[in-house]
């Protein structure tokens, strides 16, 4: 069991959350967490905990990271896995 938080206050850490393609080639999924509070999303290690990445909005209060959802070609499994992310407050 592991726990990840955001040392930021009204991040809304975990507003969001799916499951991801192994990223790491440990044979385990990884995760996408979003904090719209933020407008970001974090890519999670299931493995160490570890922060693979941080995907960052520049729309300003977008609330980007609100929604997730990952789109895959049942076909090709994996190995073309897409990540959507929403931003309800989005203008585009």
């Amino acid at each position: 069991l592991q726990a990840w938080r955001s040392p930021v206050p009204g991040a809304e850490f975990g507003a969001a959350l799916v499951a991801l393609p192994d990223l790491d080639a440990d044979g385990r999924a990884e995760l996408a967490i979003g904090a719209p509070g933020l407008g970001s999303v974090e890519l999670v290690l299931t493995t160490d905990g570890l922060r693979a990445a941080v995907l960052a909005s520049s729309l300003g209060s977008s609330r980007f990271g609100a929604a997730l959802a990952v789109a895959k070609d049942s076909a090709q499994g994996w190995n073309d896995a897409e990540l959507a992310v929403g931003a309800p407050l989005s203008s585009l």
